[in-house]
Protein backbone atom coordinates (compact mmCIF):
# COMPACT_ATOMS: atom_id res chain seq x y z
CA UNK A 1 0.00 0.00 0.00
CA UNK A 2 3.08 2.52 -0.05
CA UNK A 3 1.98 3.31 -3.93
CA UNK A 4 -0.94 4.93 -2.34
CA UNK A 5 1.84 7.36 -1.23
CA UNK A 6 3.76 8.24 -4.28
CA UNK A 7 -0.51 8.25 -5.60
CA UNK A 8 -1.30 10.83 -3.55
CA UNK A 9 1.86 12.88 -3.44
CA UNK A 10 1.64 13.00 -7.38
CA UNK A 11 -2.19 13.97 -6.88
CA UNK A 12 -0.93 16.94 -4.88
CA UNK A 13 2.32 18.01 -7.18
CA UNK A 14 1.49 21.35 -7.78
CA UNK A 15 1.88 22.06 -3.96
CA UNK A 16 5.19 23.52 -2.73
CA UNK A 17 6.78 24.14 0.58
CA UNK A 18 8.86 27.02 1.84
CA UNK A 19 8.48 29.07 -1.40
CA UNK A 20 9.73 31.85 0.44
CA UNK A 21 13.05 30.56 1.92
CA UNK A 22 14.09 30.01 5.57
CA UNK A 23 12.24 33.18 7.16
CA UNK A 24 12.60 36.05 8.73
CA UNK A 25 16.09 36.21 10.62
CA UNK A 26 14.61 38.08 13.52
CA UNK A 27 12.01 34.88 13.78
CA UNK A 28 15.12 32.72 14.34
CA UNK A 29 16.77 35.38 16.65
CA UNK A 30 13.51 35.39 18.72
CA UNK A 31 12.99 31.55 18.58
CA UNK A 32 16.74 31.08 19.61
CA UNK A 33 16.45 33.37 22.67
CA UNK A 34 13.77 31.62 23.84
CA UNK A 35 15.13 27.84 23.15
CA UNK A 36 17.24 27.54 26.53
CA UNK A 37 13.57 28.83 28.45
CA UNK A 38 11.38 26.53 26.56
CA UNK A 39 13.11 23.43 26.81
CA UNK A 40 13.46 23.68 30.34
CA UNK A 41 10.45 22.06 31.35
CA UNK A 42 10.19 24.00 35.10
CA UNK A 43 11.13 27.08 33.58
CA UNK A 44 8.99 26.59 30.79
CA UNK A 45 6.03 25.80 33.03
CA UNK A 46 7.02 29.33 35.11
CA UNK A 47 6.39 31.08 31.89
CA UNK A 48 3.48 30.18 30.54
CA UNK A 49 1.62 30.54 34.04
CA UNK A 50 2.68 34.27 32.81
CA UNK A 51 1.18 34.20 29.95
CA UNK A 52 -2.21 31.67 30.30
CA UNK A 53 -5.07 33.79 28.84
CA UNK A 54 -8.05 33.07 29.31
CA UNK A 55 -10.46 30.21 27.29
CA UNK A 56 -14.14 31.39 26.29
CA UNK A 57 -16.46 28.54 25.13
CA UNK A 58 -20.01 27.82 24.21
CA UNK A 59 -21.98 25.16 22.69
CA UNK A 60 -22.43 24.82 19.12
CA UNK A 61 -25.02 21.60 18.37
CA UNK A 62 -26.02 18.04 20.00
CA UNK A 63 -25.58 14.90 18.60
CA UNK A 64 -27.47 11.50 19.87
CA UNK A 65 -24.23 10.56 21.54
CA UNK A 66 -22.92 14.02 22.61
CA UNK A 67 -22.57 18.02 22.56
CA UNK A 68 -19.82 19.53 20.95
CA UNK A 69 -18.55 22.76 21.73
CA UNK A 70 -15.94 25.83 20.26
CA UNK A 71 -13.77 27.58 21.92
CA UNK A 72 -10.94 30.79 21.22
CA UNK A 73 -8.35 32.06 23.39
CA UNK A 74 -5.51 34.01 22.71
CA UNK A 75 -2.07 32.00 21.99
CA UNK A 76 0.16 32.25 24.40
CA UNK A 77 3.05 32.48 21.59
CA UNK A 78 1.65 36.48 20.81
CA UNK A 79 2.70 37.91 24.26
CA UNK A 80 5.83 35.02 24.32
CA UNK A 81 7.62 36.56 21.01
CA UNK A 82 4.98 39.25 19.84
CA UNK A 83 5.22 38.85 16.29
CA UNK A 84 6.42 35.70 15.50
CA UNK A 85 2.96 34.08 14.57
CA UNK A 86 1.47 36.11 11.52
CA UNK A 87 -2.19 38.04 12.75
CA UNK A 88 -4.47 35.83 11.48
CA UNK A 89 -2.83 32.66 13.29
CA UNK A 90 -3.15 34.81 17.12
CA UNK A 91 -6.41 33.57 17.75
CA UNK A 92 -6.00 29.37 18.88
CA UNK A 93 -9.33 27.99 17.64
CA UNK A 94 -10.84 24.31 18.69
CA UNK A 95 -13.48 22.11 18.96
CA UNK A 96 -15.01 19.92 21.80
CA UNK A 97 -16.74 16.91 21.50
CA UNK A 98 -17.91 15.65 25.04
CA UNK A 99 -20.32 12.63 25.82
CA UNK A 100 -23.88 13.36 27.19
CA UNK A 101 -23.06 10.99 30.13
CA UNK A 102 -19.18 9.77 31.66
CA UNK A 103 -19.61 5.96 32.02
CA UNK A 104 -16.82 6.59 35.43
CA UNK A 105 -16.10 8.97 37.66
CA UNK A 106 -13.14 9.35 35.49
CA UNK A 107 -13.83 12.22 32.63
CA UNK A 108 -10.35 11.17 29.82
CA UNK A 109 -10.54 13.48 27.19
CA UNK A 110 -7.17 13.75 24.17
CA UNK A 111 -6.43 17.09 22.97
CA UNK A 112 -6.16 16.68 19.01
CA UNK A 113 -3.73 17.69 17.08
CA UNK A 114 -3.90 18.29 12.99
CA UNK A 115 -1.81 16.76 10.44
CA UNK A 116 -0.48 18.00 7.25
CA UNK A 117 -3.62 19.63 5.19
CA UNK A 118 -5.87 19.03 7.88
CA UNK A 119 -7.46 22.33 8.08
CA UNK A 120 -10.73 22.88 10.64
CA UNK A 121 -12.42 20.06 12.48
CA UNK A 122 -14.16 17.82 9.91
CA UNK A 123 -11.74 15.12 9.15
CA UNK A 124 -10.66 14.40 12.84
CA UNK A 125 -13.92 15.08 14.24
CA UNK A 126 -15.95 12.31 12.27
CA UNK A 127 -13.03 10.07 11.34
CA UNK A 128 -11.95 9.59 14.97
CA UNK A 129 -12.95 11.77 17.80
CA UNK A 130 -17.05 10.93 17.52
CA UNK A 131 -15.97 6.90 16.89
CA UNK A 132 -13.73 7.25 19.74
CA UNK A 133 -16.34 8.93 22.28
CA UNK A 134 -18.90 6.16 20.73
CA UNK A 135 -16.56 3.09 21.10
CA UNK A 136 -14.56 4.18 24.58
CA UNK A 137 -16.54 7.17 25.78
CA UNK A 138 -12.94 9.73 25.87
CA UNK A 139 -13.63 13.01 24.85
CA UNK A 140 -11.71 15.25 22.40
CA UNK A 141 -10.57 18.29 22.24
CA UNK A 142 -9.55 19.40 18.20
CA UNK A 143 -7.22 22.31 18.29
CA UNK A 144 -6.71 24.01 15.16
CA UNK A 145 -2.67 24.97 13.86
CA UNK A 146 -1.33 27.89 13.45
CA UNK A 147 -1.05 28.65 9.46
CA UNK A 148 -4.00 26.34 8.73
CA UNK A 149 -8.02 26.88 8.55
CA UNK A 150 -9.31 29.42 10.33
CA UNK A 151 -5.81 30.88 11.07
CA UNK A 152 -4.31 30.71 7.79
CA UNK A 153 -2.26 33.61 6.49
CA UNK A 154 -3.97 35.21 3.70
CA UNK A 155 -1.72 35.42 1.07
CA UNK A 156 -1.22 31.37 1.57
CA UNK A 157 -2.24 29.15 -0.74
CA UNK A 158 -3.80 26.00 1.51
CA UNK A 159 -1.28 24.22 3.35
CA UNK A 160 2.00 26.06 1.83
CA UNK A 161 3.67 27.29 4.21
CA UNK A 162 5.90 30.14 2.84
CA UNK A 163 9.12 29.97 5.01
CA UNK A 164 10.97 27.32 7.24
CA UNK A 165 10.73 29.30 10.37
CA UNK A 166 6.54 29.33 10.13
CA UNK A 167 7.14 25.04 10.68
CA UNK A 168 9.27 26.25 13.89
CA UNK A 169 6.46 29.34 14.91
CA UNK A 170 3.87 26.66 14.07
CA UNK A 171 5.37 23.79 16.80
CA UNK A 172 6.36 26.20 19.50
CA UNK A 173 2.83 27.69 19.25
CA UNK A 174 0.97 24.29 19.07
CA UNK A 175 3.34 22.88 22.48
CA UNK A 176 2.59 26.36 24.62
CA UNK A 177 -1.76 25.92 23.34
CA UNK A 178 -1.24 22.26 24.64
CA UNK A 179 0.07 23.29 27.47
CA UNK A 180 -2.49 26.06 28.38
CA UNK A 181 -5.36 23.60 27.46
CA UNK A 182 -4.22 20.89 29.65
CA UNK A 183 -3.86 23.78 32.47
CA UNK A 184 -7.58 24.81 31.71
CA UNK A 185 -9.23 21.27 31.15
CA UNK A 186 -7.45 19.74 34.36
CA UNK A 187 -8.48 23.21 36.07
CA UNK A 188 -12.47 22.59 34.92
CA UNK A 189 -13.06 19.11 35.89
CA UNK A 190 -11.51 16.68 33.09
CA UNK A 191 -9.08 14.08 33.52
CA UNK A 192 -7.04 12.41 32.82
CA UNK A 193 -6.32 14.19 29.52
CA UNK A 194 -3.57 12.88 26.93
CA UNK A 195 -2.06 13.83 23.80
CA UNK A 196 -2.74 12.55 19.94
CA UNK A 197 -2.72 13.54 16.68
CA UNK A 198 -1.70 12.34 13.41
CA UNK A 199 1.58 12.61 11.29
CA UNK A 200 2.58 16.21 12.16
CA UNK A 201 0.45 16.83 14.30
CA UNK A 202 1.54 13.22 16.16
CA UNK A 203 4.65 14.94 16.42
CA UNK A 204 3.37 18.10 17.80
CA UNK A 205 1.81 16.10 20.20
CA UNK A 206 4.96 14.34 21.32
CA UNK A 207 7.15 17.38 21.62
CA UNK A 208 3.68 18.79 23.83
CA UNK A 209 4.05 15.75 26.16
CA UNK A 210 7.75 15.95 26.56
CA UNK A 211 7.55 19.43 28.03
CA UNK A 212 4.24 18.30 30.25
CA UNK A 213 5.11 18.86 34.13
CA UNK A 214 3.14 15.75 34.56
CA UNK A 215 2.16 12.30 33.70
CA UNK A 216 0.59 12.25 30.24
CA UNK A 217 -0.60 9.93 28.18
CA UNK A 218 0.38 10.16 24.61
CA UNK A 219 -0.58 8.37 21.23
CA UNK A 220 1.97 9.97 18.15
CA UNK A 221 0.32 8.30 14.99
CA UNK A 222 2.47 7.84 11.76
CA UNK A 223 5.06 9.96 12.96
CA UNK A 224 8.79 9.72 14.58
CA UNK A 225 11.38 11.23 15.93
CA UNK A 226 12.10 14.18 13.76
CA UNK A 227 10.45 16.77 11.19
CA UNK A 228 14.05 16.53 8.95
CA UNK A 229 13.76 13.22 7.68
CA UNK A 230 9.96 14.28 6.49
CA UNK A 231 11.49 17.02 3.93
CA UNK A 232 15.29 16.13 3.40
CA UNK A 233 13.99 12.13 2.34
CA UNK A 234 10.44 11.94 2.46
CA UNK A 235 8.44 12.27 -0.15
CA UNK A 236 7.93 15.82 0.51
CA UNK A 237 11.32 16.52 0.73
CA UNK A 238 10.11 16.96 -3.89
CA UNK A 239 8.16 19.20 -2.55
CA UNK A 240 10.56 21.45 -1.17
CA UNK A 241 11.92 24.72 -2.60
CA UNK A 242 15.29 23.96 -2.39
CA UNK A 243 16.17 26.58 -5.17
CA UNK A 244 15.05 29.32 -2.87
CA UNK A 245 16.74 27.91 -0.51
CA UNK A 246 19.77 27.95 -1.60
CA UNK A 247 20.12 30.97 -2.72
CA UNK A 248 19.66 32.44 0.44
CA UNK A 249 22.32 30.37 1.68
CA UNK A 250 24.45 31.29 -1.38
CA UNK A 251 23.70 35.11 -0.03
CA UNK A 252 24.70 34.16 3.60
CA UNK A 253 28.07 32.79 2.13
CA UNK A 254 29.07 35.52 0.62
CA UNK A 255 28.35 38.02 3.48
CA UNK A 256 25.29 39.95 2.33
CA UNK A 257 23.14 38.07 4.80
CA UNK A 258 25.43 38.52 7.85
CA UNK A 259 22.70 38.10 10.38
CA UNK A 260 21.18 34.60 8.89
CA UNK A 261 24.70 33.17 8.96
CA UNK A 262 25.10 34.44 12.69
CA UNK A 263 21.82 32.62 13.50
CA UNK A 264 22.57 29.20 11.50
CA UNK A 265 25.82 29.29 13.04
CA UNK A 266 23.91 29.69 16.46
CA UNK A 267 21.85 26.31 15.58
CA UNK A 268 25.02 24.85 14.87
CA UNK A 269 26.86 25.12 17.75
CA UNK A 270 23.46 24.02 19.90
CA UNK A 271 23.60 20.48 17.57
CA UNK A 272 27.30 20.34 17.75
CA UNK A 273 26.91 20.04 21.40
CA UNK A 274 23.99 17.09 20.87
CA UNK A 275 26.54 15.57 18.32
CA UNK A 276 25.64 11.47 17.90
CA UNK A 277 23.50 11.33 21.41
CA UNK A 278 20.29 11.63 21.38
CA UNK A 279 19.68 12.73 18.00
CA UNK A 280 22.29 10.65 16.14
CA UNK A 281 23.99 14.05 14.69
CA UNK A 282 27.04 13.40 13.24
CA UNK A 283 30.39 15.56 12.89
CA UNK A 284 29.95 15.11 9.05
CA UNK A 285 26.53 16.37 9.06
CA UNK A 286 27.49 19.68 10.62
CA UNK A 287 30.42 20.34 8.61
CA UNK A 288 28.36 19.58 5.39
CA UNK A 289 25.69 22.32 6.84
CA UNK A 290 28.52 24.73 7.81
CA UNK A 291 30.14 24.72 4.73
CA UNK A 292 26.84 26.18 2.87
CA UNK A 293 27.52 28.72 5.31
CA UNK A 294 31.12 29.23 3.76
CA UNK A 295 32.84 27.77 6.93
CA UNK A 296 35.23 25.22 7.27
CA UNK A 297 35.79 22.88 10.24
CA UNK A 298 38.27 20.12 10.62
CA UNK A 299 38.32 17.64 14.22
CA UNK A 300 39.49 20.35 16.20
CA UNK A 301 36.34 22.33 15.88
CA UNK A 302 34.26 19.54 16.85
CA UNK A 303 35.92 19.58 20.18
CA UNK A 304 36.58 23.47 20.83
CA UNK A 305 33.45 24.04 19.42
CA UNK A 306 32.38 26.54 16.61
CA UNK A 307 34.97 29.03 17.79
CA UNK A 308 37.25 27.04 16.02
CA UNK A 309 35.67 27.41 12.43
CA UNK A 310 37.21 29.69 9.86
CA UNK A 311 35.86 31.47 7.23
CA UNK A 312 35.94 29.80 3.81
CA UNK A 313 37.81 31.75 1.24
CA UNK A 314 38.50 30.23 -2.11
CA UNK A 315 38.67 32.10 -5.15
CA UNK A 316 34.76 30.34 -5.84
CA UNK A 317 33.93 32.38 -2.73
CA UNK A 318 35.34 35.54 -4.01
CA UNK A 319 33.98 34.79 -8.00
CA UNK A 320 31.04 35.40 -5.74
CA UNK A 321 31.40 37.87 -3.63
CA UNK A 322 32.50 39.95 -6.25
CA UNK A 323 29.87 39.32 -8.68
CA UNK A 324 26.87 39.40 -6.52
CA UNK A 325 28.20 42.68 -5.22
CA UNK A 326 26.44 44.09 -8.53
CA UNK A 327 23.46 42.01 -8.51
CA UNK A 328 22.69 41.51 -4.81
CA UNK A 329 19.01 43.23 -5.22
CA UNK A 330 18.21 41.03 -8.58
CA UNK A 331 16.55 38.25 -6.53
CA UNK A 332 14.03 39.55 -3.28
CA UNK A 333 11.91 37.52 -1.07
CA UNK A 334 8.96 37.81 -3.96
CA UNK A 335 11.30 36.03 -6.41
CA UNK A 336 11.87 33.84 -3.94
CA UNK A 337 8.11 32.61 -4.72
CA UNK A 338 8.61 32.88 -8.20
CA UNK A 339 11.28 30.52 -8.82
CA UNK A 340 10.03 28.00 -7.14
CA UNK A 341 6.53 27.76 -9.53
CA UNK A 342 10.02 27.58 -12.21
CA UNK A 343 12.39 24.90 -10.46
CA UNK A 344 15.72 25.34 -11.42
CA UNK A 345 15.93 29.01 -12.43
CA UNK A 346 17.72 30.24 -10.05
CA UNK A 347 20.23 28.09 -8.94
CA UNK A 348 21.89 24.49 -10.07
CA UNK A 349 24.14 21.90 -8.28
CA UNK A 350 26.36 21.92 -10.60
CA UNK A 351 29.59 23.79 -10.07
CA UNK A 352 30.58 26.33 -12.10
CA UNK A 353 33.01 25.38 -15.22
CA UNK A 354 36.65 26.07 -15.11
CA UNK A 355 37.51 29.11 -17.52
CA UNK A 356 34.12 30.43 -18.02
CA UNK A 357 35.06 33.93 -19.13
CA UNK A 358 31.79 35.13 -17.52
CA UNK A 359 33.39 34.98 -14.09
CA UNK A 360 35.97 36.94 -14.92
CA UNK A 361 34.77 40.54 -16.13
CA UNK A 362 36.70 43.43 -14.99
CA UNK A 363 35.05 45.72 -12.83
CA UNK A 364 34.99 48.76 -15.87
CA UNK A 365 33.13 45.90 -17.14
CA UNK A 366 30.88 44.65 -14.79
CA UNK A 367 29.56 47.98 -14.11
CA UNK A 368 28.67 48.37 -17.77
CA UNK A 369 26.78 45.44 -18.18
CA UNK A 370 22.89 45.76 -18.30
CA UNK A 371 20.73 43.96 -15.64
CA UNK A 372 20.08 40.61 -17.69
CA UNK A 373 23.32 39.76 -18.08
CA UNK A 374 24.51 40.56 -14.69
CA UNK A 375 21.35 37.87 -13.65
CA UNK A 376 22.49 35.86 -16.35
CA UNK A 377 26.21 36.30 -14.77
CA UNK A 378 24.84 35.92 -10.62
CA UNK A 379 23.54 32.29 -11.72
CA UNK A 380 26.75 31.36 -13.59
CA UNK A 381 28.72 31.86 -10.62
CA UNK A 382 26.38 29.36 -8.37
CA UNK A 383 26.72 27.08 -11.00
CA UNK A 384 23.74 27.21 -13.67
CA UNK A 385 24.32 26.63 -17.26
CA UNK A 386 22.36 27.40 -20.43
CA UNK A 387 20.96 24.40 -22.44
CA UNK A 388 19.83 24.56 -25.95
CA UNK A 389 16.60 22.61 -26.83
CA UNK A 390 13.95 22.19 -29.23
CA UNK A 391 11.42 21.88 -26.26
CA UNK A 392 11.38 24.25 -23.22
CA UNK A 393 11.36 21.68 -19.90
CA UNK A 394 11.13 22.13 -16.53
CA UNK A 395 14.05 20.86 -15.02
CA UNK A 396 14.06 19.25 -11.90
CA UNK A 397 16.04 21.04 -9.16
CA UNK A 398 18.73 19.35 -7.67
CA UNK A 399 19.93 20.64 -4.04
CA UNK A 400 23.48 20.69 -3.30
CA UNK A 401 24.18 17.98 -0.24
CA UNK A 402 25.04 21.16 2.20
CA UNK A 403 21.59 22.65 1.38
CA UNK A 404 19.87 19.37 2.36
CA UNK A 405 21.99 19.18 5.33
CA UNK A 406 21.41 22.98 6.42
CA UNK A 407 17.88 21.78 6.25
CA UNK A 408 18.42 18.60 8.32
CA UNK A 409 20.10 20.67 11.15
CA UNK A 410 17.58 23.36 11.05
CA UNK A 411 14.93 20.71 11.44
CA UNK A 412 16.42 18.29 14.30
CA UNK A 413 17.10 21.59 15.93
CA UNK A 414 13.71 22.45 16.06
CA UNK A 415 11.88 19.49 16.28
CA UNK A 416 14.20 15.90 17.29
CA UNK A 417 12.89 14.80 20.36
CA UNK A 418 16.14 13.94 21.28
CA UNK A 419 16.53 17.93 21.75
CA UNK A 420 13.51 17.88 24.36
CA UNK A 421 13.52 16.53 27.24
CA UNK A 422 12.20 12.71 27.97
CA UNK A 423 8.15 12.99 28.70
CA UNK A 424 7.73 11.50 33.09
CA UNK A 425 6.36 8.78 31.92
CA UNK A 426 7.61 7.49 29.09
CA UNK A 427 5.49 4.39 29.69
CA UNK A 428 2.57 5.99 28.46
CA UNK A 429 3.48 6.70 25.41
CA UNK A 430 2.30 4.65 22.57
CA UNK A 431 3.78 5.43 18.71
CA UNK A 432 1.39 3.83 15.81
CA UNK A 433 3.39 3.78 12.78
CA UNK A 434 3.53 2.58 9.44
CA UNK A 435 5.62 -0.27 8.20
CA UNK A 436 5.98 1.23 4.65
CA UNK A 437 5.62 4.88 5.45
CA UNK A 438 7.35 7.11 2.43
CA UNK A 439 6.18 10.52 4.45
CA UNK A 440 7.94 9.41 7.37
CA UNK A 441 11.17 7.85 6.82
CA UNK A 442 12.80 5.71 9.80
CA UNK A 443 15.91 3.96 8.68
CA UNK A 444 18.25 7.23 9.11
CA UNK A 445 16.49 8.05 12.15
CA UNK A 446 16.93 7.74 16.03
CA UNK A 447 14.82 4.80 17.33
CA UNK A 448 12.20 6.22 19.84
CA UNK A 449 12.45 3.80 22.06
CA UNK A 450 16.11 4.77 22.85
CA UNK A 451 15.06 8.65 23.25
CA UNK A 452 11.90 7.53 25.53
CA UNK A 453 13.23 4.58 27.53
CA UNK A 454 9.73 2.71 27.78
CA UNK A 455 7.36 3.74 25.49
CA UNK A 456 5.72 1.33 22.93
CA UNK A 457 5.39 1.40 19.21
CA UNK A 458 2.85 -0.25 17.36
CA UNK A 459 3.50 -1.30 13.47
CA UNK A 460 0.47 -1.13 10.76
CA UNK A 461 0.48 -2.96 7.69
CA UNK A 462 0.24 -0.40 4.78
CA UNK A 463 1.91 3.55 3.95
CA UNK A 464 1.14 6.64 5.18
CA UNK A 465 -1.75 7.74 3.37
CA UNK A 466 -3.44 4.33 3.37
CA UNK A 467 -3.28 3.95 7.06
CA UNK A 468 -4.46 7.58 8.02
CA UNK A 469 -7.59 6.58 5.66
CA UNK A 470 -8.02 3.04 6.68
CA UNK A 471 -6.09 2.47 9.80
CA UNK A 472 -8.43 4.64 12.19
CA UNK A 473 -9.62 1.48 14.22
CA UNK A 474 -5.98 0.96 15.13
CA UNK A 475 -5.68 4.73 16.35
CA UNK A 476 -9.31 4.43 18.51
CA UNK A 477 -7.75 1.22 20.08
CA UNK A 478 -4.38 3.02 21.05
CA UNK A 479 -6.19 5.73 22.20
CA UNK A 480 -8.06 3.45 24.43
CA UNK A 481 -5.45 1.85 25.60
CA UNK A 482 -2.83 4.52 26.89
CA UNK A 483 -5.94 6.14 28.49
CA UNK A 484 -6.48 2.74 30.36
CA UNK A 485 -3.03 2.98 31.98
CA UNK A 486 -4.06 5.71 32.83
CA UNK A 487 -7.21 5.52 34.81
CA UNK A 488 -5.34 1.84 36.13
CA UNK A 489 -2.91 3.44 38.04
CA UNK A 490 -5.07 5.72 39.23
CA UNK A 491 -7.39 3.23 40.92
CA UNK A 492 -5.04 0.59 41.80
CA UNK A 493 -4.20 0.38 45.49
CA UNK A 494 -1.00 2.07 47.28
Amino acid sequence: MAAADRIYRALLAPVRFFSRGWGPVETYERLLELNPMVLDRGHCSILLSKHLHPVTVKKVRSFPQGVVYEGRFNSPLTTLAPGVLPKESEVARFEMILPHNWKTMAKPIYIHLAGTGDHYFWRRRNLLCIPTLKEHNIGAVLLENPFYGSRKPRDQVRSQLHHVSDLFAMGLSLILECMLLLHWLEGTGFGPVGLTGISMGGHNASLAAAMWPKEVPAVPCLSWATASSVFTEGILSHAVCWDALETQLFYSRIGHDEGRRRAFRQVLEKMEKSCETRTGCTAAHIAAAAHSLGLSVGEKAHVGGLGHWETVVDAQTRTEQSTSAQGRDLFTDTDMGESCKKPGQLLGSVEPRNGDSSLSESPEQVRTINSRALGQQLKASVGITKTKSKKRKKRKFTPKEETVEMMRMILDFATHLGMFPSPLAPHLATFVVAKDDLYIPRQSVTDVRSIWSGCEVRYMEGGHVSSAIFQQGHFRSALADAMSKVLETSTSPV
